[in-house]
């Protein structure tokens, strides 16, 4: 597998859609352990609901992330 740790970053902004599995993907890929994360998503994902989705499965792998909707 190529070495991708040039392109991991200390913060990454995602752009929240319906689908969480793209920002899965690029999270696991692009995070480091010290990452900082940010999700936008539009007002209609008030609930949160898909951005929630999306930390428990970046925690369920193990990788450290905090949650704070603003």
């Amino acid at each position: 597998m190529t070495d991708i740790t040039q392109y991991q970053t200390d913060n990454l902004l995602l752009l929240m859609g319906t689908n969480p599995l793209p920002n899965y993907v690029e999270a696991k890929l692009l995070m480091r352990h010290d990452t900082q994360l940010y999700l936008v998503s539009t007002q209609m994902m008030s609930d949160n609901k898909v951005p929630k989705r999306l930390i428990d499965l970046l925690q369920f792998d193990k990788t450290p992330i905090t949650f704070n909707v603003e």
